[in-house]
């Protein structure tokens, strides 16, 4: 029996006394009862120190999990008493074998060029993939033309023109891009994100580490 608790909307004293009071009882119909804490590192330090006394002494029938992105903002004496496991990201491809795989059973034409455009964007996220390719599909077939604002599939040339500007130092002009972005509620993650990758390929194409034409050298 699995139960989830946001520790975000669940971070107080109060919080880790009524889930003490709720782990007390075994399950109904099952063996075991596992808690997820999800955003963990959220909880009060008040919270910790509640909690730190169910995790050394957690009835046989529990078992947590605690699931957090920010791990340095756990107190030790909860990490040391946890068995860490790491989780990385979702590679382009397990990503695109998943997005064709719900294609697949929803029978849509798809290019995996697009597919491949949706898991750059997603950045690791399965989560995000699917959110992306809903998008894509709310007409019954993939019509990436509809998202191509959302992908910022524009960036690559306001990131050209943004480098030309800076080797020319147009200060006035670059200003002007930025507003322009501003003004088309372009997502500054995304685009920096990209000019970053931008300028990295770049600077391996001119080391001769990598294949391609070089945009500055």
């Amino acid at each position: 029996l699995v139960h989830e608790l946001d520790a975000a909307s669940n971070r107080g004293i109060d919080d880790i006394r009524l889930l003490k009071e709720r782990i007390a009882l075994p399950p109904q119909g099952a063996k075991m009862a596992v808690y997820i804490l999800d955003e963990v590192h959220m909880l009060t330090s008040e919270a910790f120190n509640a909690f730190l006394k169910i995790l050394e002494e957690p009835p046989p029938h529990v078992v947590f999990i605690l699931a957090t992105t920010e791990l340095q903002k756990l107190p030790a004496t909860i990490v040391s008493r946890c068995t860490l496991v790491n989780f990385r990201k979702a590679n382009e491809e397990e990503i695109l074998a998943s997005l064709a795989r719900i294609l697949k059973a929803e029978q849509i034409k798809y290019q995996k060029a697009d597919l491949l455009i949706i898991a750059k964007r997603a950045d690791g996220s399965f989560r995000d993939a699917v959110k992306i390719l809903e998008l894509a599909c709310q007409n019954g077939q993939l019509d990436m033309a509809s998202i191509s604002h959302y992908l910022g599939q524009n960036n690559l040339t306001y990131i050209k023109e943004l480098i030309s500007l800076l080797l020319a130092k147009e200060a006035s002009k670059i200003s002007q891009i930025f507003e322009e972005l501003r003004a088309e509620n372009y997502q500054q993650k995304d685009f920096y994100k990209d000019l970053l990758e931008f300028i990295h390929d770049d600077l391996l194409i001119n080391l001769g580490v990598k294949e391609g034409e070089a945009f500055t050298e």
